[in-house]
């Protein structure tokens, strides 16, 4: 977050002054013990800028001022400036297998509490609604008293609608059908803002990693179910009725009798994914990880390749990634999956996928996987929060 603080106005009008409070404010955080003179030389800004806007930040408990400065030159010390980086904190509620896991975090990215409760396979909304009441509540007495909880970042694995701000269903909970985040956020008295995973996750590669935000850039998620998030030119592709890129939900073969979640017959899940085929492996289905990092580890030590049920399932995973491509035609394609840690499954993975595009795309893309464990959508789903407050602390008085 620290990083765009200096871009925070840019996607609104906004005048040269605030730009500059809030580049003042980026370089303090930057520069731990930095003094106003050393701004006003590093910035090359008027000293009288530098010093009203020092001012509001320390007014605003933004940032404070630390010992004095001595260069062993004649004049009078200055004093060092830091930014109290738990000034606003978040907490992030995130799913891992079947447990929610909440995280309480400063503006640095600082982790200052943390919390976790598994959810039974058959709980129901109004027992979802407890637990994540019980979560958020735990966390919320954990913040220091001088830091001010800015809400509540949802990232939820399932066909969430953004609009309504709605859980619809999930995989990994078949009883939840339309949980409803913003009633969550009543019971909260907190704001509560809410993402699928790969769109969090999408937003967090976008901080990170600016080259990301040129052209168009594919997310592709293969493991305990099939999903993907798009971003052109560093904006997240989303949906006017609240529900987008539910790829593992396009039907495969018309003429299969699997029945998926959903509730359709043949979904690309019913042929690739974790939860789908754990059944046909060569082993009791309560032996089958459902996390994906111990899923990654169990199918490289068990050698799960050689069986046909996971080259059928790399083929509908690839058939997945080939319809969104030739839909969106990205520069770059980043794929996470625990399947593609085996080197021979990758290969064969791209080798389906890229019979299935156009021969004169090839060589302007560029895939990329993530490693195991990624867990981008922790910070992605909060920086919101960070920016609407931000920007408005960042004004010129």
């Amino acid at each position: 977050m620290i990083e765009i603080i200096d871009k925070i106005h840019d996607e609104i009008h906004s005048r040269v002054k605030d730009k500059e409070k809030a580049k003042i404010f980026k370089y303090v955080c930057q520069n731990p013990g930095i003094t106003r003179k050393s701004v006003i030389k590093d910035l090359n800004m008027r000293p009288n800028t530098v010093t009203t806007f020092v001012t509001e930040l320390i007014d605003q408990k933004l940032v404070y001022e630390g010992s004095l400065q001595n260069d062993g030159k004649k004049g009078r010390p200055e004093v060092e400036l830091y930014t109290d980086y738990d000034r606003f904190v978040v907490i992030s509620l995130y799913v891992v297998s079947k447990q929610v896991k909440g995280v309480l975090f400063n503006l640095k990215e600082e982790v200052l509490a943390e919390n976790s409760v598994r959810v039974p396979w058959d709980v129901d909304n109004e027992n979802l609604m407890n637990i994540l009441v019980g979560i958020v509540n735990t966390l919320s007495n954990m913040y220091p008293s001088t830091s001010v909880l800015l809400g509540c970042g949802i990232s939820f694995l399932g066909n969430v609608n953004q609009v309504t701000k709605e859980l619809l269903f999930s995989t990994r909970w078949q009883n939840i059908r339309k949980f409803s985040f913003d009633e969550l956020g009543k019971r909260l008295d907190l704001e509560v803002v809410v993402y699928t995973s790969l769109e969090a996750q999408m937003e967090y590669l976008l901080m990170q990693e600016p080259e990301y935000q040129k052209d168009g850039t594919l997310l592709y998620h293969w493991g305990y179910g099939v999903g993907a998030s798009f971003s052109n030119s560093g904006q997240v592709l989303r949906s006017g009725i609240g529900c987008i890129m539910e790829v593992g939900h396009i039907v495969y073969d018309p003429n299969s009798e699997k029945r998926c979640i959903c509730g359709l017959i043949g979904c690309i899940e019913t042929e690739c994914a974790i939860w789908s085929i754990s059944e046909q492996l060569p082993f009791p289905a309560a032996q089958v990880p459902e996390d994906e990092t111990e899923f990654q580890n169990f199918f490289i030590e068990n050698d799960l390749i050689t069986l046909d049920v996971i080259n059928q399932a790399a083929k509908v995973a690839a058939y997945g990634l080939n319809i969104l491509y030739n839909i969106l035609f990205p520069r770059t394609i980043i794929i996470e999956s625990p399947f593609l840690a085996d080197e021979k499954l990758y290969s064969y993975f791209l080798e389906v996928f890229y019979k299935n595009i156009p021969q004169y795309t090839h060589d302007d893309l560029k895939i990329i996987t993530l490693e195991s464990g990624f867990r981008g959508e922790i910070y992605g789903c909060t920086y919101s929060l960070f920016k609407t407050r931000l920007r408005k602390e960042l004004k010129a008085l």
